[in-house]
């Protein structure tokens, strides 16, 4: 079960940066902002979120240099940070 679930994260992952690739490469042309930004991404660290899944999706997320992972906790959520995300990964 447990291998499972890690091979479930990644797929996640997968479709994440895909969707990502995808949006920024439209018609073969990259923007100069596009290219210079990184794909920000919030990991949800609270209530209903494993720690070790949690510490496992920022480890996966730091791999890909292209994209910049940070833990975001209900509070901030309520602050308004998901504006400044691209994408939110709830680990399980």
């Amino acid at each position: 079960m447990k291998k499972l679930f890690r091979m479930a994260r990644w797929a996640v992952l997968l479709v994440m940066v895909f969707t990502w690739s995808c949006q920024t490469h439209r018609n073969g042309k990259v923007s100069s902002v596009e290219k210079n930004t990184k794909l920000r991404v919030g990991v949800f660290n609270g209530n209903g979120a494993s720690p070790v899944c949690v510490i496992e999706t920022m480890e996966a997320l730091k791999v890909d240099t292209g994209v910049l992972p940070r833990q975001v906790s209900a509070v901030d959520i309520m602050n308004g940070v998901l504006d400044s995300l691209d994408v939110m990964v709830f680990p399980g």
